[in-house]
């Protein structure tokens, strides 16, 4: 990418590894469509602590080779409680947390104390909003690193 510009994301899957694998992966490619009127959301859940039945959900978005990530921008469309993590494979265990932000929507921007390395990227929520069908949902959608 060039110096300042966003990394290309090559693709996005939901990211459920305690559930099914699988988290409305159709989804997820919205994230990064550029359009923040399009957006992922998670399945539905009893309460914002995912009903007790997990510790968080996510999207795992792949830049296809490593990159070293120093900000991360979001568009949450409802308040969350998130972590964002770069990882070297597609999975959270020995991700190097990027930044975190809690109880906030709209633009949020994280940015990480060193640059860190990795070609995975991982949006980890873990504590949800009500979504406008009653159910609780993480929701995202828009995605850029740098």
């Amino acid at each position: 990418a060039p110096s300042g510009a966003p990394f290309p994301i090559r693709s996005a899957t939901g990211f459920d590894p305690k559930g099914d694998n699988g988290e409305r992966n159709s989804e997820a490619p919205r994230v990064f469509d550029g359009n923040p009127a399009t957006f992922w959301s998670s399945e539905g859940y009893a309460s914002p602590d995912f009903g007790g039945l997990k510790k968080g959900v996510g999207v795992l978005l792949d830049f296809g080779q490593p990159r070293k990530v120093t900000t991360v921008s979001l568009v949450l469309p409802t308040a969350s409680d998130i972590t964002v993590y770069v990882s070297s494979k597609p999975s959270i265990d020995g991700a190097t947390p990027v930044g975190t932000s809690s109880g906030k929507n709209g633009a949020v921007t994280v940015t990480a104390p060193t640059p860190a390395s990795g070609q995975y990227l991982i949006v980890w929520f873990t504590k949800i909003s009500t979504a406008s069908d009653g159910r609780f949902r993480a929701t995202l959608a828009e995605v850029t690193a740098r």
